[in-house]
């Protein structure tokens, strides 16, 4: 019985070490395909690298950032699509990493939304997390859309503000979408898909749910935050013809942990079927 007991007591203590110091900052890459006859041939083959919820200044490092940024870039892709909550809750970190965040190259161009975390408790974080994104050179979308375009093809790149804490607009931030025109939404709350649906949306991009952060086998996640608790972790398909993908993040938040849920690095390809 003591040696059960001990083995136990060994196992107990071997989680909490093994999910921060390993899991924590053990990286994955998911690589996914998309189908769809509305993506024009001209974007046949668009490498889109979809990651969200750094949580600077949680327990993050330099060498953290380092490891992420050159495994984004040796992807080489054509957009670089970030989902929310660069920080976790003090905005006075991002001088730290404004050059690493000056280091994702992506062809066409880096885009993002802001998340909850992003706004925290007063909207002055949120200006700073802007113009931080700004300096790196990323197109920060809130509550409007871009037309891409390649050889007369067109293709659009849509973001929707924060919804716990933000104003989301829907209604805005999709109005006069042209139904055959392939259209990409970044939405830091997953949940939001059950209204997307009822929009011209093809793909839509998520955070936010961190895959639940904690997952145990057979079991899956213990806890999910609000408006992440439908679509908590990787590829579904809404309704009709909306796709959804919500990454498990890079960073953690509350408790410094991962377990059976490494932070993900998406590449997802686009090609005309």
């Amino acid at each position: 019985m003591w040696k059960t007991g001990l083995a136990l007591l060994g196992i107990a203590a071997s989680i909490p070490t093994y999910s921060y110091f390993g899991e924590r900052k053990w990286l994955q890459t998911s690589e996914i395909k998309l189908k769809s006859n509305k993506l024009p041939v001209q974007f046949s083959g668009l490498k889109i690298i979809h990651f969200s919820d750094m949580h600077l200044g949680f327990h993050t490092d330099n060498q953290y950032m380092d490891d992420l940024i050159k495994q984004v870039n040796a992807h080489e892709p054509d957009l670089i699509c970030f989902t929310g909550d660069l920080i976790d809750e003090d905005p006075a970190i991002l001088e730290t990493y404004l050059t690493k965040l000056q280091q994702f190259k992506a062809r066409y161009g880096k885009f993002a939304v802001l998340g909850n975390h992003d706004y925290g408790k007063v909207n002055s974080n949120a200006l700073k997390v802007s113009e931080v994104l700004s300096r790196s050179d990323f197109k920060l979308l809130i509550n409007e859309k871009i037309q891409m375009k390649k050889d007369n093809a067109l293709m659009n790149i849509a973001g929707l503000d924060d919804i716990l804490y933000g104003n989301a607009d829907l209604n805005h931030t999709l109005s006069n979408i042209d139904q055959d025109t392939y259209t990409i939404l970044l939405a830091h709350e997953p949940d939001i898909a059950d209204e997307v649906q009822n929009y011209p949306v093809d793909l839509q991009l998520s955070g936010h749910s961190h895959g639940g952060q904690i997952r145990l086998p057979l079991f899956g996640h213990i806890i999910a935050p609000p408006m992440g608790r439908k679509y908590v972790n990787g590829l579904y398909e809404v309704g009709d013809s909306l796709n959804v993908y919500t990454n498990r993040g890079i960073g953690t938040t509350i408790y410094p942990f991962r377990f059976f849920c490494r932070p993900e690095i998406t590449v997802i390809t686009l090609e005309t079927s």
